[in-house]
């Protein structure tokens, strides 16, 4: 119908906006595709590849998130994730940029309550989630991105011996 192929035409120009460096017209094009994808869902009762699309526009979103929280963008890996909603408990990655964004701003205390929020989980890899955790830590200071706060989460979340 008319929104799959809405939802397609936007996630198509989101790559292409992504591919030019363009965050924030990647960000739009995703959330538009997200949209147009639940409106399809919606209407085609329970279609599995209309929910899958979600799931994807929804990890997109996610990716864009991360992109910006690379470039040392907090506010905007937040914003962008704040529109994001997750539509499955295996997106909790999404969870791993919202905290760095919080802890690099300096949101110690919400940034461990989001990351507490999940323990005993798994991530969409089928790793547990505490080792994604530290996973998540040794990519952003091998990306540079190096805040005090990593200490005490990595003994936090540090296998137990």
């Amino acid at each position: 119908g008319p929104a799959r192929l809405a939802g397609m035409i936007a996630r198509a120009l989101g790559e292409a906006r992504l591919a030019s460096g363009d965050r924030d017209g990647a960000l739009d094009a995703f959330l538009a595709a997200r949209d147009a994808d639940v409106a399809a869902a919606s209407r085609a009762a329970g279609d599995a590849s209309d929910a899958k699309r979600v799931k994807f526009d929804v990890d997109r979103i996610g990716f864009v998130a991360d992109e910006r929280l690379l470039a040392r963008d907090w506010t905007g890996a937040l914003a962008a994730l704040d529109r994001a909603t997750p539509v499955a408990p295996e997106q909790n990655w999404l969870d791993l940029v919202r905290a760095a964004a919080l802890m690099f701003l300096d949101r110690t205390t919400e940034a461990e309550a989001v990351l507490a929020r999940h323990r005993g989980e798994t991530t969409v890899a089928g790793t547990p989630w505490e080792g994604e955790v530290l996973a998540s830590l040794a990519r952003l200071r091998q990306k540079g991105l190096i805040h005090p706060f990593m200490t005490e989460i990595e003994a936090r979340f540090a296998p137990a011996r």
